[in-house]
């Protein structure tokens, strides 16, 4: 018995639920949906589309959809249509709302502009023989809004004007206006063909290389340049449906011819640019009748010589790929090399380790290094260049080559100098700049930090002086503690540390002295010794003062005597009478 209730019960609540979904969720789905399409101005599905009427005064214009998104003019001119504004035209009208009903009747339309009106907007599905229609008149007081009505209903109501500025087209606004047609990823060669000569380019392997005159390296960033203006181009003004006079626009010879060689099969488009006619030129798509305008910018543009689309990098490498730079002028032969940590070391003409900022320096300048001008692509004599005997040469190593990339400076010619690389014969002229960083002293490419830490690493610092020593340690509360336990002036101890960190060689005064005497470090008059946790300990022992502003010291762990400046004494001694004053 139990069972039994149990089981009416359940189809009880079954037929509650199913009630609530029909009528109350589903339904109220439905009432949602009819109320929405209540409100568009023109209920229809953009898919579903296939023929669009734009009436204006006595202009009919006429879409129609063939299939998938290619739409087609059949009035007032048989022509291609664009897609897109085609569609953004539908678009908007489906996205059209009634924003309030004026007249659910009106007896004199002219009242709103639309015994007359501004434009009829018509849809026809695929498959159906009816049209569905609304009429725009005049705009309201305001101008806010515009009257309109559907066809076959009495009522008058508003739009947003803006309808109205969207529906403002004429034929040439919505037929094809590209002046070429292509898939800009699927072109292999593109051809330019002008008064000053042809220039073919090929993509070999995702690379774009200069085919004619002279087979070399395009610069890729020009070629793509070319190929998005001439994929995105569009037509200025349409002057003739078919051009049977092809002089009259000096199509017969033109200014600029393009050719593309489009995917595998080659597939050719084609471009010819007539005459000038003020700021444009007219222009015809060999596989299209109509005779068009276009921009002159878009002219300059195709009017390159070769030496504007050939790659103007001179080495091709990243800064951060070169393991090995040899620098060969007439005043050093300087080898750098990376360590196993990736820090520059001077190998020859001494061991030091290398000024990271000053290496990296010199290859952004060689990386960023340009042709200006190509001199000679195959030049007879490299003697007038210089190049026979370079004044410079730069051979870069980067990681996993065999061989170096080499570079050959010549001579100057005003601001610039010539060059070569060992990949080609060609010699460049480029900016001399680049000079300033490689022309330098070997001293220019050592590293002049003298210790290498950081402040806040620092647990314990020693200054001897003879054979006194005083000692600051750091506690765990970050506290400096001076002789005797007691609080120093974390002022003083900061401003030593930080200048300790940031101190530079002025001068690198001997690399193996026989003799420390001469510079006051036999002994020294201080010593600094910085402590760490984890990090072995750092010395500086400082001598006495050289020319002008500048004191002799070294490191313990160096031979090597340098100049600093003396702010470094100066901070020592403050600290060593605040701690005779406690």
């Amino acid at each position: 018995m139990r069972f039994k209730k149990t089981v009416i019960f359940g189809f009880i609540l079954l037929a509650l639920a199913s009630y609530v979904y029909l009528f109350e969720m589903r339904g109220a789905q439905q009432r949602e949906e009819a109320e929405r399409a209540s409100q568009e101005v023109v209920s229809f599905d953009t898919d579903e589309v296939e023929e669009l009427k734009l009436v204006h005064d006595d202009e009919t214009i006429h879409c129609v959809r063939d299939s998938g998104d290619v739409w087609r003019l059949v009035d007032p001119l048989a022509t291609e249509g664009s897609a897109d504004d085609i569609k953004r035209i539908l678009s908007t009208v489906k996205d059209a709302t009634i924003r309030r009903t004026v007249a659910d009747s009106a007896e004199r339309l002219a009242d709103y502009g639309l015994s007359r009106p501004q434009v009829t907007v018509s849809v026809r599905h695929q498959g159906e023989q009816e049209w569905r229609s609304v009429t725009l008149g005049d705009r309201n007081p305001t101008g806010t809004y515009a009257y309109a009505k559907r066809d076959g209903e009495p009522a008058v109501f508003l739009v947003s004007s803006s309808l109205l500025n969207s529906l403002d087209k004429s034929p040439d606004d919505l037929r094809f206006r590209k002046i070429l047609d292509f898939d800009k990823e699927e072109v292999r060669t593109i051809s330019l063909t002008h008064a000053k000569g042809s220039i073919v380019c090929s993509k070999v392997l995702d690379e774009w290389m200069v085919e004619k005159p002279v087979r070399t390296k395009a610069d890729g960033d020009e070629v793509d340049t070319i190929l998005r203006k001439l994929h995105d181009g569009e037509a200025e003004t349409f002057v003739a449906e078919d051009a049977e006079d092809e002089a009259q626009y000096g199509l017969d010879r033109p200014e600029v011819t393009v050719e593309l060689f489009v995917g595998e099969k080659d597939n050719v488009k084609s471009l010819a640019i007539g005459r000038r006619e003020g700021g444009t030129y007219y222009a015809r798509d060999a596989s299209r009748d109509p005779v068009f305008t276009v921009d002159s910018s878009l002219v300059s543009l195709l009017m390159k010589e070769a030496a504007d689309l050939r790659d103007k990098s001179i080495l091709a490498f990243e800064p951060y790929e070169v393991e090995q730079i040899r620098l060969l002028t007439e005043e050093m032969n300087l080898l750098c090399q990376k360590d196993a940590t990736s820090t520059w070391q001077i190998v020859e003409p001494i061991a030091a380790r290398g000024d990271e900022s000053e290496i990296q320096d010199l290859l952004w300048a060689l990386e960023g290094l340009e042709a200006e001008m190509f001199v000679s692509d195959e030049p007879a004599d490299l003697a007038p260049y210089g190049l026979a005997r370079p004044h410079d040469r730069i051979e870069l190593w980067l990681e996993g080559d065999s061989t170096a990339q080499i570079l050959l400076v010549g001579k100057t010619s005003g601001e610039r100098v010539y060059v070569k690389n060992n990949t080609a014969p060609s010699v460049y002229l480029v900016d001399s700049d680049f000079l300033e960083k490689a022309e330098r002293a070997v001293t220019d490419f050592r590293d002049k930090k003298v210790l290498d830490f950081y402040t806040y690493e620092v647990r314990k610092l020693d200054v001897l002086r003879g054979h006194e020593r005083s000692t600051w340690e750091k506690n765990s509360k970050g506290e400096w503690r001076g002789p005797d336990g007691r609080s120093a002036k974390k002022g003083d101890i900061s401003q030593l540390l930080s200048e300790l960190q940031s101190l530079k060689v002025e001068s690198f005064v001997d690399d193996d002295p026989s003799d420390l005497a001469p510079y006051g470090l036999t002994p020294p008059r201080y010593t600094v010794l910085l402590g760490f946790d984890k990090e072995p300990p750092q010395s500086l022992e400082i001598g006495e003062q050289g020319e002008g502003d500048r004191t002799y010291v070294k490191t313990r762990d160096t031979a090597a005597v340098y100049e600093v400046k003396s702010e470094v004494v100066e901070k020592i001694e403050r600290l060593l009478t605040e701690k005779e004053g406690m």
